[in-house]
């Protein structure tokens, strides 16, 4: 069980940083700046990011095949400094090349919050429950949509502006090649783990504690994997995640806050059925809710370029819970010396607007960000 070390091959650094790193070497790319990496890279139309009601384009009639719309854009590109790279991974046998960004320290990043009477603590107090584990960060806009929403509003929210403490990696979550990656890893991870259990079978009772604990660690990698799956879209169809969705019951997508939020729930209220599929819908029809097949990437590097949509060839973000979310960054973690990952704007049958807003995780946010000033709603107007 292996991790690669992204941090050393980032900053292009002549020892590796990390315990476990597999073999690993930079390829020719260097840093480009984000903002400057696809120049011509075409955007999608706005309408088709925002509305429910999907406008067809210019041209078009009745149904429409499923084709790419255009190039999401993200937030990082508006940041100073900030920087992509394609790096070729290898572990044993297998060779990724894999995408990741970085923005420099300083960097702001916003989030909507609920501001205890008492303020908010420092990032590095040991009682901020904000800094214990990971938290979401976006752009000023998005941020300010939740502070600025009916529900926003009766929770008091603010718009909180943080800040990088430092150079932070994010791998792309919108890449194949880097989902792909972390699926071989557990995969390779399951296989390792499978035979030992044959080895150690052969030689001990069924029922002994060293079969035992290698069956725990093999279900728990194979959950490690549907998870990956169900919150990616890598490798599954739309029906198999709704399918793990339900499987997984309560844990972890139970939240407490909102007992009613369940998948059984939300499945049958949004009409959400497995055989749905992304596309664009005339405006007014009865799938006119249904979110746009659009391409993220850049159209200069084929690799990178990612459909979204319901076949087990497309990915399909489905962030259903924060502790769902949670399991992910886990996963990652186990897996890649980064800093968290970023995730760009993406069709979603669960969100409103028929879209999951841009964000970035930060794995741990008490070391790496810092608070720098509340703001009203509506700030970004």
């Amino acid at each position: 069980m292996k991790s690669i070390t992204l941090t050393a091959l980032l900053l292009v650094a002549a020892v590796a940083q990390g315990c476990g790193t597999s073999a690993t070497e930079p390829d020719a790319i260097a840093l480009v700046p984000f903002n400057a990496a696809c120049p011509q890279s075409p955007v999608a139309p706005s309408e088709h990011l925002t509305s429910n009601s999907a406008m067809l384009p210019a041209g078009a009639a009745g149904n429409v095949p499923l084709e790419p719309i255009g190039v999401l854009r993200s937030f990082l590109e508006s940041v100073p400094g900030a920087s992509r790279t394609l790096l070729v991974a290898k572990s044993g046998e297998t060779s990724s090349r894999l995408e990741v960004f970085t923005i420099p320290a300083g960097t702001p990043l916003y989030k909507a919050l609920g501001i205890p009477a008492s303020g908010l603590k420092p990032q590095d107090d040991v009682l901020n429950p904000y800094a214990t584990s990971t938290n979401w960060y976006s752009s000023l806009e998005v941020a300010d949509s939740y502070a600025n929403s009916s529900w926003g509003k009766e929770n008091g929210f603010k718009v909180v502006k943080f800040e990088a403490r430092r150079e932070l990696t994010f791998l792309n979550l919108a890449n194949v090649a880097n989902l792909d990656y972390l699926w071989s890893a557990l995969e390779s991870d399951i296989a390792y783990v499978n035979g030992k259990l044959a080895e150690v079978s052969a030689a001990s009772a069924p029922d002994s504690p060293a079969v035992t604990l290698l069956h725990v660690e093999r279900d728990a990698l194979l959950r490690d994997r549907k998870i990956l799956e169900l919150t990616t879209g890598v490798k599954a169809t739309y029906q198999e995640q709704l399918t793990w969705l339900l499987e997984l019951g309560a844990t972890p997508t139970y939240n407490s806050e909102w007992p009613d939020y369940s998948p059984e729930a939300e499945i049958e209220k949004r009409n959400i059925q497995g055989t749905d599929t992304f596309g664009i819908e005339p405006s007014g029809t009865p799938d006119s809710w249904k979110p746009v097949t659009l391409v993220t990437g850049c159209e200069a590097e084929p690799e990178t370029l990612v459909h979204w949509g319901g076949g087990a060839e497309d990915l399909n973000r489905l962030s259903f819970t924060t502790a769902l979310d949670k399991e992910l960054t886990r996963i990652i973690e186990r897996k890649l010396n980064v800093d968290g990952y970023f995730s760009p704007p993406a069709p979603s049958l669960f969100h409103g607007a028929g879209r999951l807003v841009e964000e970035v995780g930060v794995f741990d946010p008490g070391d790496s960000t810092s608070v720098v000033e509340i703001l009203d709603a509506g700030t970004s107007k």
